[in-house]
């Protein structure tokens, strides 16, 4: 391990080099003490990663494996030297122009072609889940992993998870089934955030 280069839902992510491959920059998110003490959570997590590291997409962050190790478990991923969305428009202040988010929307967009075609789901496009590196190229990730630690959530708070609800289409706020068009709809709403400040729907600015 290197550095700690964030954290969310899931645990810390950390900036590692890998030993074996002569140093080479990988990321480790490795998971929080109550996923990685339930069995459940474990096996989601591992069908979740090997579902999701057979995309291999110019805008998906690729996902190496799932190890456990001395009793920390975590899943390895390509490092990207960036930020994620979320935080450069927080950083920045002010939305983002038209001009500059429209390739980002068409990198998303055939990303999540891409994975449609091979049946896997995100659920949860958010600006969070997006890095952008210093070429001003993005990466969708966590593709349905986030989905399997919510569900665990869920069973341990004793209610039905939820997703971000800011960013979730009508038909999985009803509890309904999602498909592509669920991800396309958060696509919208984070477009939707990237140029406006906040998502549909929000009252008031997130923006400082």
């Amino acid at each position: 391990l290197v550095r700690e280069v964030g954290q969310g839902g899931l645990g810390h992510v950390w900036l590692a080099e890998d030993a074996q491959l002569d140093g080479e920059a990988v990321a480790c998110k490795v998971l929080k003490r109550e996923l990685s003490e339930d069995a459940r959570a474990i096996a989601d997590l591992k069908r979740e990663v090997l579902l999701t590291r057979r995309l291999r997409h110019d805008h998906i962050l690729a996902v190496h494996t799932f190890w456990d190790a001395n009793g920390h478990r975590f899943i390895t991923m390509d490092y990207i030297d960036g930020v994620d969305l979320a935080a450069a428009l927080y950083a920045r202040e002010r939305p983002f122009d038209v001009r500059e988010v429209l390739p980002w929307a068409r990198q998303l967009a055939e990303a999540l072609d891409y994975a449609h075609a091979r049946g896997v789901l995100h659920r949860d496009v958010k600006p969070a889940n997006v890095l952008i590196d210093r070429d001003s190229q993005v990466r969708l990730t966590d593709f349905g992993i986030a989905r399997a630690a919510n569900d665990v959530r869920g069973r341990q708070g004793g209610e039905q998870p939820c997703g971000t609800v800011m960013y979730m289409s009508p038909e999985q706020l009803l509890g309904e089934r999602a498909g592509p068009r669920s991800d396309q709809y958060s696509l919208a709403a984070t477009v939707y955030e990237l140029l406006n400040g906040a998502p549909p729907f929000h009252k008031g600015p997130l923006l400082p």
